[in-house]
Parts: C-alpha cells; structure tokens; sequence
C-alpha cells in the first residue's frame, strides 16, 4: 500500500489494502503525524477533533480482524472522510490567504525552475538577433541564415544546461511514486470532450499508456504547459489502472525535453508508476523505445 501526504497534509492512497495489521497501523501513524503537524495546528485547527475521530475509528478496527471484508470497508471509508475534510480545509485555507497558489501544481519548485530557463533563453535568443540586426558588417542576405544557427546553438547550449540540472535533479523513487500529488485525479478533465475544451492536447505519444488497452487505444491528452496528463479508454473514461493512468511531468516537455526525459521518462522506465504497477521494465523499454521509435519514424516519414 502506498500512502503518500504532501506538505498541506493532503493524501492519497493508491492500490489494494493487503495486510490489515500493518494497514491500521500505518494509517494512524499517517494521521497522527498530520494532526500533530505545524501545518495543521497553525492553519486549519478546526480538523483536529475530526481526525482525533477518525484515529478512534482506526483503533476499534483492530478489534474486526477476523473479518478483513469489513474492515477494509471500514479503513477505506476512515480515508475517504479523512482526505474530504483535509481538502475542504486546504481549500478554505487557500482561499483566505490572497497571493497564495491555489493548487499544488502551482507550489511544484520544478515549474518556476522551467519557465525561468525557457524565458532566459528567449531573451538571449532576441539579444543575438538584435546583434546580427545592427552588425553593419554582416550582408542583409546573411542575417536570417546566421540567426537560424545562432537561435540553435542557443538551444544546444540550454538543452546541456537543463540535462545537466535533471540529473542533479533525478528524484528518488518515493518522489516519483508521489509525483501526483501535483495533480490530483479530481482536477483533471474527466473525458476527451472536456480536455480538448479545456485546450489540452493529444498530439502527443501515447505508445506508453496503452497496457491496459485490448484490442483498443488509450488517447493521451496533455495541458497546455505539458505537465498534467490524462488518460482515456474506448469508452472516453479516465484510466486509473497504475499501469496507464497519467503522471505528472516534473520537466515540461515543451520547455525542458532533456529535463523531462531525464526527471519523468527514466524513472517511470525503471520503476513502473507506483508500487502497484505490474508491467516489467522490459515491456516499458519496449514500449518507449521500440513501439514510440517507430511511430516517430511512421510519423516523420507521412505514415501516420
């Protein structure tokens, strides 16, 4: 079981329960740790006793062992009230702090990170052209071709620079497993119709959500900024099966590729997309590397 809590103590449980002792255990000590928290005792005191409840539930669970149905029913309805009453308090806190980010993917360090290095380059790729602009000894004719080379060796030497930062970055592997607290399933949109009015994009591959697909085809569909994912099936319904559902991109794929291969592409290679996800690492290089590389070349030749 994987429980992860970000830092408004807001949590997530992904997957099947399978051991009810250690279950009930972790759950209190995840509560407690919450209720205990500086967060909590400074901006949202008015929980604690719903939580304090919540852990008495948990402690009368120990009791119903022997039947493990019903207490996972139970442990699971302690989390849904405990994950509702800590959203609705994030949110009200959030909104009675002007200035403050509204939602966690607007918290996430990697996205001003991102948009700093993208809006630096622009600025130098804007002082070359000027330089080429008024450089009286360079002939009209030329300018555009050297600015063309120039606008690329500025690229080349930003993409070292953001592959150089991805691996200082490179997040462990509980950091990837959480990685979705920056996109909470209830925020994504909830059918193709409604991603695609949100102005999301499915031009994009999709080669690796398609385990779970059949005989069928998953469509990926991506924010704007390039860092939010949804998956859908045949039917148009959100995938949450781990071995397909979306995953949060620490590095855009529109403003920093090198950091999003290196800090999105390579952990979820070798560590799937949550404990729970079943498909080996074999069958995710093959689906990146072969099946994505042939599509690429499907598509630069006017195949697809």
């Amino acid at each position: 079981m994987n429980v992860y809590w970000n830092e408004t103590g807001i949590g997530r449980v992904n997957g099947e329960f399978s051991d009810i002792g250690k279950i009930i255990e972790s759950s209190k000590k995840q509560i407690e740790r919450i209720v205990d928290s500086e967060t909590i005792r400074r901006n949202m005191p008015e929980i604690g006793d719903s939580l304090n409840e919540i852990l008495r539930d948990l402690g009368h669970e120990k009791r119903a062992e022997s039947d493990l149905q019903q207490a996972l029913e139970n442990i699971k309805k302690c989390y849904a009230t405990a994950e509702t009453k800590l959203l609705e308090a994030a949110r009200r806190m959030s909104a009675s702090q002007p200035g403050s980010a509204s939602t966690e993917v607007e918290k996430n360090p990697y996205v001003e990170r991102d948009q700093k290095m993208s809006a630096q380059k622009e600025a130098d790729k804007q002082k070359v052209d000027r330089w080429i602009d008024e450089n009286p000894l360079i002939p009209s004719f030329a300018k555009d071709p050297l600015k063309k080379a120039s606008n690329g060796l500025v690229d080349l030497g930003y993409g070292v620079e953001q592959f150089e930062q991805a691996w200082e970055n490179f997040p462990s592997k509980e950091e990837h497993y959480a990685r979705n607290q920056y996109m909470p399933v209830e925020d994504l949109p909830q059918s193709p119709e409604e991603a695609k009015r949100l102005g999301w994009n499915n031009g994009v591959a999709d080669d690796c959500h398609q385990f779970t697909a059949g005989d069928g085809h998953n469509q990926k569909w991506v924010s704007p900024d390039g860092r939010q994912e949804a998956i859908f099936d045949t039917d148009g319904d959100l995938v949450t099966d781990p071995r397909d559902y979306g995953t949060y991109n620490f590095g855009s794929p529109t403003e920093n590729g090198a950091g999003h291969f290196v800090e999105d592409v390579i952990p979820w290679i070798l560590y799937g997309n949550s404990e729970d996800d079943s498909t080996t690492r074999m069958e995710r290089i093959k689906a990146f590397a072969v099946d994505g590389g042939i599509h690429a070349a499907e598509k630069a030749l006017g195949m697809r």
